[in-house]
């Protein structure tokens, strides 16, 4: 899920889609869960990990990366691979 938050973000950040670390999910749960091949509840479970370490907040169909540099470890996430 991190790694998948830091690529959306990536991309999206590429094409100007990103305000102060904030930008929007059109996905619920349910499709993030279906697209990964995971289960709702497990979706939901590590986003919430997500959330109580701080890394993210995810309201609604936004989301707000709190501490990009640490979510991008946590993921060992590099965009080298995007360009």
């Amino acid at each position: 899920m991190a790694h998948l938050i830091c690529e959306l973000a990536a991309r999206l950040e590429a094409v100007g889609l990103v305000k102060d670390g904030c930008f929007q999910m059109p996905m619920t749960q349910r499709h993030v869960a279906d697209a990964c091949g995971l289960s709702i509840v497990h979706v939901n479970r590590t986003i919430q990990e997500l959330r109580h370490r701080r890394l993210i907040a995810w309201e609604g169909g936004e989301i707000e990366l709190l501490q990009p540099d640490e979510l991008r470890d946590l993921a060992d996430f590099t965009p080298d691979y995007l360009t």
